[in-house]
């Protein structure tokens, strides 16, 4: 797992496109880590400018498969990117596992529009995750 650590520690590209290159990349990084032992495919997915994502499908040679769809939601919360952002997402998920990747804090759960739609997100059993620039800041 040293490359795909050594791609973590980077520095955050601020666009998510290029977020988005860099996971992929040190996905493809993990694949080859496992000697052939996974399958690793990896297809980005045109949802829109604002709504970087892709379709992760791991295979491991003892037969166990994972499906899932991975967005990254960086828009900030206040003024509604971030909810427009999770309503897209929300019709988007296809019936698949789903992962929301954000390099800033999650908002609060409070019963605004935006943390409706994340308990909605949510309630379809998905998972979330945030990470922190190197710095500290996001």
């Amino acid at each position: 797992m040293g490359s795909l650590h050594r791609a973590i520690e980077a520095e955050i590209p601020s666009d998510d496109h290029e977020l988005l290159t860099v996971l992929t990349n040190a996905l493809s990084l993990a694949r080859a880590e496992w000697g052939g032992a996974l399958d690793v495919v990896v297809k980005r997915l045109e949802l829109g400018p604002d709504l970087p994502a892709l379709d992760l499908s791991l295979r491991h040679e003892g037969g166990n498969t994972t499906e899932a769809r991975v967005f990254l939601c960086n828009r900030p919360s206040q003024g509604g990117g971030l909810k427009r952002q999770l309503d897209k997402l929300l019709a988007a998920i296809g019936g698949r596992s789903a992962f929301l990747l954000r390099v800033s804090d999650f908002p609060p759960n409070k019963k605004n529009q935006t943390g409706q739609a994340f308990r909605k997100f949510r309630e379809l059993g998905a998972a979330r995750s945030w990470c922190r620039s190197r710095t500290g800041s996001a």
